[in-house]
């Protein structure tokens, strides 16, 4: 059984690289290719990277064994994983690191992956699948995203990106993995080269092409980015620390309002381009030797060659954004999701027993999920 472990990395349209494998899990098993399920996400494999980081070994190897004899059953001859989480796990899953400990992310991130490997005993063939971007590119889009669907994340752009600067060696990254699966085990796509068309890519290059022009499901839900105005906003919803429910749904909401604010040129653009080269500059060397190693052609590690134009947020702006979203959240219907949120916490913190009691409605929202 051959295994096929996608990492990513964050914001190359992973997204839509599984959701399509989702909608078209029939046809990639009818060709020999299992996209798994799982109870935790309807299409994605994050939480396996999360049991890594929390030092639970044994339940990643349990799951990719259980998922290897799935495939044996149903005459499957490659297994599909993809989990961008992958990329940086000791950076995004581990929680914040003491200054003392800070010398030993590197350390940190080799073992994880070294547990990875020694998880997926029992395939006869492993493949890792990885996109790059450049790293400015990737900074803000990941910055973004993080903003985005986070319940309490309020940094600034400049705070996120000091803050550890190592996930942006791609090179170093790239080093550990090939140390444990080897370097005929790793493909590298430059980002960049795909022309838009990432899912297209990727059965290209690491499936069959065949398989993606058969698929009669093509329509994706992209992961759109937030527009700077909206974006500002939902920081400052993150700053005053909502409940749990309503956290839920002000991620929800700030994405429904959010095509209301168009961006203008240069508002995703989040720093000067001095400061950019200085942060970003010393990966220069590390992005030629993958582009070379790996035939990526050009990767740089700026592309917006320009500064920033974003005004900042105003009050007309802000208290209009405040409105739309209050309107959202006082629908009835908004109003009783709310109220079963916080009963269901009650639940869950306060009675013996009360997270297995909650499970099987986890599970029914997971296949809802699935199905959407």
């Amino acid at each position: 059984m051959k295994l096929l472990i996608h990492i990513g990395t964050q914001k190359t349209a992973t997204t839509s690289i599984q959701q399509f494998c989702v909608l078209n899990r029939g046809l990639l098993k009818s060709c020999g290719y299992l996209y798994p399920k799982n109870n935790t996400h309807p299409f994605l494999f994050n939480f396996l990277a999360k049991q890594l980081a929390r030092g639970e070994q044994e339940r990643v190897a349990r799951y990719l064994q259980k998922i290897c004899a799935e495939g044996q059953r149903e005459k499957c001859h490659t297994v599909i994983i993809s989990a961008e989480s992958f990329y940086a796990m000791s950076a995004f899953l581990l929680p914040p690191r003491e200054e003392s400990r800070a010398s030993e992310y590197w350390q940190i991130e080799a073992r994880l992956i070294e547990q990875l490997y020694k998880c997926c005993d029992g395939y006869d063939d492993i493949k890792i699948a990885c996109y790059l971007r450049p790293q400015d590119d990737f900074a803000a889009s990941f910055y973004n995203q993080i903003i985005k669907i986070s319940h309490y994340f309020d940094e600034t752009y400049k705070e996120f990106i000091e803050r550890d600067k190592r996930i942006f060696d791609y090179e170093r990254h790239i080093q550990l993995w090939e140390k444990n699966f080897g370097v005929d085990s790793i493909s590298i796509r430059n980002f960049l080269a795909c022309k838009g068309n990432i899912v297209e890519d990727f059965f290209e290059n690491f499936l069959e092409m065949d398989v993606y022009c058969k698929a009669n499901k093509m329509e994706c839900r992209s992961n759109l980015r937030l527009n700077r105005d909206v974006l500002e906003f939902k920081r400052i919803f993150n700053s005053t620390k909502p409940d749990m429910p309503l956290a839920y749904a002000g991620t929800r909401f700030h994405t429904k309002i959010n095509s209301d604010f168009i961006d203008k040129p240069g508002y995703q653009i989040f720093a000067s381009l001095d400061y950019r080269r200085n942060i970003f500059g010393p990966f220069s060397d590390g992005n030629a030797n993958l582009a070379e190693r790996y035939g990526l052609g050009e990767l740089p590690v700026i592309v917006n060659e320009q500064d920033p134009t974003y005004p900042g947020l105003n009050a007309e702006k802000s208290f209009e954004i405040y409105l739309r979203l209050r309107l959202l959240l006082d629908k009835p219907g908004t109003r009783l999701e709310l109220a079963l949120r916080r009963l269901a916490n009650m639940v869950r913190s306060h009675f013996p027993g009360g997270r297995w009691l909650l499970s099987p409605l986890r599970l029914l929202r997971t296949w809802l999920r699935s199905r959407s």
